[in-house]
C-alpha cells in the first residue's frame, strides 16, 4: 500500500532537463527502469507544482501510464493540451497494451521491448476522444 503524504512535489525534480523530453510515468520503479528525463507522478494524477513546471517550460512531452491507467493518462493528454495550446504537437502518449507496466516489460521483455514501446508514442487520436467522453461525460449536450 503507498503511504500518505503530500504528492505536491515534482519527484526527481533535481535530475530533469527541462529543455529535452521529459517521460511522465506513474511510479518509481518505472523511473528507474527508464531513468532518462522522467518524472515519477507517485500516482495517476499530475501534481500542481507540476502543472505549474510544465506552463513554465513547456518540454516535449511523452505519457507512459500503467495499462490500468489509460483514462488518467488520457485526462493528463486533454489537461496538457489545454496547457500547451498551440505547441500540442510536443504532447504524446503512450498506449500500454496488456497487464505489464513498463517495469515489467524490462524485467521480462528487456531493452528491445522497452525501445518497441517508446517507439509507440503517438499524438492525440479519435480514441482518446472517446476515452475522454466516457470518463468525463458528455457535458453541453442537451437529449
Amino acid at each position: 500500500m503507498n503511504p500518505k503524504l503530500n504528492r505536491d512535489i515534482i519527484f526527481n525534480e533535481g535530475f530533469i532537463n527541462w529543455d529535452s523530453t521529459l517521460y511522465i510515468v506513474e511510479g518509481v520503479f518505472e523511473m528507474l527502469s527508464f531513468p532518462v528525463n522522467s518524472v515519477v507522478l507517485l500516482g495517476k494524477l499530475l501534481s500542481a507544482t507540476l502543472v505549474s513546471a510544465l506552463q513554465e517550460y513547456k518540454p516535449n512531452i511523452v505519457i507512459l501510464l500503467d495499462p490500468d491507467a489509460m483514462s488518467n493518462a488520457v485526462n493528463i493528454l486533454f489537461m496538457l493540451l489545454n496547457i500547451y495550446g498551440k505547441d500540442d504537437d510536443k504532447i504524446k502518449i503512450i498506449s500500454m497494451k496488456g497487464d505489464l507496466d513498463f517495469d515489467e516489460i524490462r524485467v521480462k521483455y528487456g531493452r528491445s521491448k522497452m525501445i518497441e514501446v517508446l517507439r509507440s508514442a503517438r499524438k492525440l487520436t479519435i480514441e482518446d476522444h472517446f476515452i475522454n467522453k466516457k470518463v468525463n461525460g458528455y457535458s453541453g449536450r442537451t437529449h
